[in-house]
């Protein structure tokens, strides 16, 4: 009677965490549906005609698959030199980006000095500035020389890629500060310690 009791006990705990992980990965099933409808509804519109999507809507399975979208786009636009602007833009602000990002979680992380919280939540602050909130600003600063004490330091920005950089630099800026200070602050002190006892200064650290 016993051993009978103890044996459905212990049966009851192992289909307790089986029923949770059914339910975690049904969970994540269904977040997965709902990221990838989007990217499914994409897909099987770049395969259909304009009239066909107004006819059928986009969810079903196109009548005749056509890659002539594809075409249409390749032939009928700059796509190359499109790619070839986000190269000039992405790169150079991922790299500005992070390096700054490295420098100032270094900083934050390892030095204390007066107002550095203050400061490091001013620059962690850059996460939660909605873009659409800075286009009229951005435009009016880029669109203009910049002057001081009626000196041009700065020519007009209009019409480059430059304040494309600056801007995702700078947008990208608070969330490579916030994980580089949080990597840096989880080593062990003992590590830049002995590297400054061994002659390091801290750029070499």
């Amino acid at each position: 009677m016993a051993s009978a009791a103890m044996t459905s006990a212990n049966e009851d705990r192992r289909a307790r965490p089986r029923s949770r992980s059914l339910a975690l990965h049904g969970f994540i099933l269904a977040m997965l549906v709902i990221y990838a409808a989007p990217l499914i509804g994409v897909a099987l519109t770049s395969m259909m005609t304009n009239a066909e999507i107004a006819a059928r809507g986009v969810w079903h399975i196109p009548e005749a698959a056509t890659i002539d979208n594809f075409v249409a786009v390749w032939n009928d636009t700059p796509l190359p030199r499109y790619l070839l602007n986000s190269f000039l833009v992405t790169i150079p602000a991922t790299f500005l980006s992070v390096l700054g990002g490295v420098l100032l979680g270094y900083v934050f992380s390892h030095f204390r000095f007066p107002f550095a919280v203050l400061l490091f939540l001013v620059v962690i602050a850059g996460m939660f500035f909605p873009p659409q909130a800075m286009l009229i600003p951005l435009f009016r600063l880029f669109n203009s020389p910049v002057e001081i004490a009626g000196f041009q330091i700065l020519p007009s920005l209009y019409d480059t890629v430059y304040p494309m950089i600056i801007i995702h630099m700078s947008l990208g800026l608070a969330i490579t500060t916030l994980l580089m200070r949080n990597f840096m602050g989880a080593l062990p002190s003992g590590l830049r310690e002995a590297a400054i006892v061994d002659g390091a200064g801290e750029w070499s650290v």
